[in-house]
């Protein structure tokens, strides 16, 4: 033992080394530590403390986690470089604290695989969650990756492993007993440029928020190199939003864009696209631009939705527009809400940035809820 001075108690100082990689179950992982970890511990009359400063890697050996089966290989060398991976505890007579800080990591290493498709990680950050009952601390690893599916066909996800460190000494266990709590999917991303045509496509994963409940939304997108555009929403969910009991929603949209000149329906003007779709226990309410509509749950609501693109035929410069009209029934099958939208440019194409830019702009909006307009 040796004294730190004569105010000072006591103390001791221990070298620990492993004799190979330390087994993390917070992270389903190993750990291999560097010789610059280090942890430190203080037992006292006044307090009981402890700081753990890691730094090294950590690699899976092909293991499973909810749905994905994750491989960064069996060498150090192969899995994820990280520094400053510090977590901390101080009991004193007065209070009591856990702290925790995920530290900096690299991903120049070789290649890794998720359901053995190649991977690129692109970003790891921890995000701390609310704790329940005897968790001191809970949280999610966040990895964001990027899937090489081809040449032509890849994707982008955020993967994110949920874990908590609780306190069993109530119960005669451990007093920090970390527990993997499994893995979710924030989003999917996937990008396709072939031939014939260019897919952009994204889903967002929803766990227990507040309003929309647990479910998913997704938008795909399609142009086509003959110049014709599609594009599809689809939302499904349970929640228990404005209600005293779980109920399912879904709304689905899809809609198609023309080249010119379109499909003439009147001497020089066309339509240049068309949508609709339809939803089921949701309210759509005016956004506060009074242009488009906000979806949320409401149940017993259902309605439908059709959108159409006029434009000037040969030169969509003079005139276009989008169109939009909304009904939205109560169970009953009585009309509650009936709309219309409309947007449009005079002096401009229809591609977005051109919009930005018309000599006049304009909008009208019709809405009679309830019969109130």
């Amino acid at each position: 033992h040796l004294s730190q001075g004569p105010v000072d108690s006591t103390y001791f100082q221990l070298t620990v080394e492993p004799n190979g990689p330390v087994y993390a179950s917070l992270l389903k992982g190993k750990l291999h530590l560097d010789q610059t970890s280090n942890i430190m511990a203080h037992v006292g009359p006044q307090e009981k403390s402890f700081d753990i400063e890691l730094d090294g890697t950590l690699t899976w050996d092909t293991i499973t986690l909810g749905p994905h089966t994750i491989d960064t290989g069996t060498l150090p060398t192969d899995g994820f470089k990280f520094e400053g991976l510090v977590t901390g505890y101080s009991r004193t007579t007065a209070n009591s604290g856990f702290n925790f800080d995920f530290g900096t990591w690299g991903f120049a290493s070789p290649q890794k695989k998720i359901n053995q498709f190649p991977i690129t990680v692109t970003e790891m950050n921890f995000n701390t969650m609310p704790t329940s009952g005897d968790e001191l601390i809970n949280g999610k690893l966040n990895m964001d990756v990027i899937f090489n599916l081809s040449s032509d066909i890849g994707g982008r996800t955020t993967l994110g492993l949920l874990a908590s460190i609780e306190d069993k000494s109530s119960i005669g266990g451990n007093k920090f007993s970390p527990k993997f709590n499994g893995a979710v999917i924030d989003s999917i991303e996937i990008q396709a440029n072939m031939a014939a045509v260019n897919i952009h496509g994204l889903i967002g994963f929803r766990n227990n928020d507040p309003v929309f409940g647990n479910g998913f939304s997704g938008t795909l997108t399609a142009a086509f190199k003959a110049g014709i555009t599609a594009s599809a929403l689809a939302e499904f969910g349970n929640t228990n939003y404005a209600s005293s009991n779980l109920y399912r929603y879904w709304r689905v949209e899809a809609n198609a864009n023309f080249p010119a000149p379109g499909i003439a329906f009147l001497p020089g003007m066309a339509f240049r696209g068309f949508g609709g779709g339809a939803y089921n226990n949701m309210d759509a309410s005016l956004s506060s631009s009074g242009t488009s509509y906000n979806f949320t749950p409401l149940k017993s609501n259902y309605g439908f939705i059709a959108k159409t693109i006029l434009a000037t035929t040969p030169k969509e410069e003079s005139f276009n527009a989008d169109c939009e009209l909304l009904a939205q029934f109560s169970q009953s099958n009585g009309i509650t809400d009936i709309g219309f939208l409309g947007d449009f440019y005079i002096g401009a194409t229809l591609q977005p940035s051109s919009r930005s830019k018309a000599k006049i702009i304009g909008y009208a909006c019709i809405i009679d809820r309830s019969n109130k307009k």
